[in-house]
């Protein structure tokens, strides 16, 4: 049975927990929680901060001796790195000398970084140390070649974690558009120009209190994970989707979460959108901010029978195309079992 570690973060927004479980079930699977590591050394004061703003801290020496440690402990065929901000691109080499066999999943983009916890150089100069590149979206994986002469990588995209046919009732239905997600620039953008337009929203995520005071037609909430997520989505007649710089012609996490759970997804038009989803049947595109305007406001007066059908053709499309990350897990261990039978011939 293959022997995978696993490196990301254990938070309980982490991808990374939906791998684990997944992959589980299919190989003999250990974790290092090297991001996960970070993120709570970086949170925990100021001073913490501070330093390693500054380039003071010892922290990532401190992962990446972890890390080493993990690998002499378990002996891994294969590696597979969330991301991999904290490694440094020397202890990457120090481990394909072991023979060792290492993957790149990232669910960012691995060279151009919108924030900065969406990467960093140790991102970057890695890239080519990877023996397979993992990625959601074609473009990227089609980047990955052409500027970093990327040879091995395939298409991964999201997956779901929770599917069931939606069960609302229409009296149960709240008639507003609905975004889930943190608040950022474009984002607020896009929900103030939604709300000039008479469209009633609810927000829901960090930073929307401050950003919608004063605004009519909308109404802020806190962060919602895992069950709540799951209650509450279905709830709303029209789950907006926003893409960020990196999701363009791709797509996101969203994409399956709400089609999964029988939501009517608002999102943007993509290639790979358009691969995954039959627009105006299982979910619906927008090519322009006006074009958005105009399908939220169709999807709010469509007729309950109407809606209905749409949230259950949404849920039966990532049933029958089996979006879930258990698939998502077997084509993982698929390339990586491929990759090193390759290197064994």
């Amino acid at each position: 049975m293959l022997k995978l570690l696993l490196v990301g973060s254990d938070k309980e927004w982490a991808i990374e927990n939906a791998y684990i479980r997944e992959l589980s079930k299919l190989c003999l699977v250990e974790f290092q929680n090297s991001h996960g590591e970070f993120i709570d050394y970086y949170r925990k004061s100021t001073l913490n901060k501070i330093q390693f703003r500054l380039g003071l801290s010892n922290i990532f020496d401190k992962i990446n001796r972890s890390f080493i440690k993990k690998v002499e402990e378990f002996q891994p065929e294969a590696i597979l790195i969330f991301k991999g901000m904290e490694l440094y691109p020397t202890t990457l080499e120090s481990v394909k000398q072991k023979n060792i066999k290492l993957f790149n999943y990232n669910p960012d983009h691995p060279f151009i970084y919108h924030s900065k916890g969406s990467g960093n150089h140790n991102v970057r100069d890695s890239i080519r140390l990877y023996d397979h590149h993992f990625s959601y979206s074609k473009r990227i994986l089609k980047e990955l070649e052409e500027k970093f002469e990327v040879n091995s990588g395939s298409w991964l995209p999201f997956g779901y974690v929770t599917a069931k046919p939606s069960a609302v009732r229409s009296d149960e239905a709240i008639n507003r558009a609905c975004f889930i997600g943190h608040a950022d620039t474009e984002r607020i953008e896009l929900i103030q120009m939604l709300a000039i337009e008479d469209i009633p929203i609810d927000v829901y995520g960090a930073g929307w209190q401050e950003a919608m005071n004063g605004i009519n037609n909308v109404r802020t909430f806190g962060p919602i994970f895992k069950e709540e997520f799951n209650a509450k989505a279905p709830l709303y007649d029209v789950q907006l989707n926003f893409f960020r710089p990196h999701n363009k012609d791709s797509h996101n996490m969203r994409t399956f979460e709400m089609p999964s759970l029988g939501c009517i997804m608002l999102a943007p038009l993509s290639s790979e959108h358009s691969l995954l989803f039959k627009d105006k049947e299982e979910a619906f595109f927008y090519s322009s901010n006006e074009q958005m305007i105009n399908l939220c406001k169709e999807i709010l007066n469509l007729e309950n029978e109407e809606r209905s059908k749409i949230r259950l053709n949404a849920y039966n499309r990532s049933i029958k195309s089996d979006y879930s990350y258990g698939s998502r897990a077997k084509t993982v261990v698929n390339q990586i079992n491929s990759i090193l039978k390759n290197n064994e011939a």
